[in-house]
């Protein structure tokens, strides 16, 4: 497969990735054969270990682990919320207040695809915090106290403020200029309008942890990329809050 990540960091433990959207992190459970990180990160280590994932059209920072060591200590930072990844989302509608906690319990559906909100659901808690407001859109900052298939989109799509282009747990797919645009829009004769984002609007924007071997305290920050920055211009022009 094509190259579609960049290393941010590497040594003899862990390897941690800046991941294009589009792209698996890890094997499919259903297709193994689907290009994916881990199978590519395999074919020039020894060993290459998932402890960590994100969504296929989700991009930004993902890690692995080079050794049986490195994947049980690194696993059990997860576990004990040692390691704080946050997430970046552009969200619809004005998310309310300005920071808060999503407690809502999350079930995989039947088709083990899709997850609901669902009391019969395992427990499920997500921080947010507004970084910025426009009319109608929201961009946030985000947290996961656990780690639930699809937990943040489905917890912002359950407070009305669904990621922008999410097309499994939102109202809309691609998302268009003209959208925030709307009369001010024009086209010329036999153009065709291109989507700004054609996935959900959602990036692992950072990593804090102390590494367990070297002692090392470590944050890694990776800006979101340019279709989300593309949005996020087009907003702040167009939609900024009055």
């Amino acid at each position: 497969m094509a190259r579609h990540f960049d290393i941010v960091f590497e040594d003899e433990h862990i390897i941690l990735l800046n991941k294009s959207a589009g792209v698996l992190s890890a094997p499919d459970r259903y297709d193994p054969d689907i290009p994916n990180l881990k199978a590519t990160l395999s074919r020039t280590r020894d060993e290459v270990y998932v402890v960590d994932r994100i969504d296929k059209n989700t991009s930004g920072l993902v890690l692995f682990c080079k050794t049986e060591e490195a994947k049980k200590m690194f696993t059990e930072l997860f576990e004990t919320q040692s390691i704080k990844k946050t997430y970046r989302a552009i969200v619809q509608g004005n998310l309310m207040p300005e920071k808060g906690i999503i407690d809502s319990a999350v079930l995989v559906q039947r088709d083990k695809v899709k997850v609901s909100i669902s009391p019969k659901g395992k427990n499920a808690m997500s921080h947010y915090k507004v970084l910025e407001r426009f009319k109608n859109y929201s961009y946030v900052s985000l947290v996961k106290e656990t780690d639930r298939r699809h937990q943040l989109r489905i917890h912002l799509y359950s407070k009305s403020c669904p990621i922008v282009a999410d097309k499994m747990y939102g109202a809309s797919g691609d998302f268009f200029l003209s959208q925030i645009k709307k009369k001010r829009f024009n086209l010329k004769k036999d153009e065709v309008e291109r989507p700004l984002i054609s996935r959900q609007a959602l990036h692992a924007y950072s990593f804090q942890f102390t590494h367990p071997v070297s002692e090392e305290e470590l944050i890694f920050e990776v800006n979101p990329p340019k279709d989300i920055r593309a949005l996020l211009t087009q907003l702040r022009k167009l939609n900024a809050a009055s």
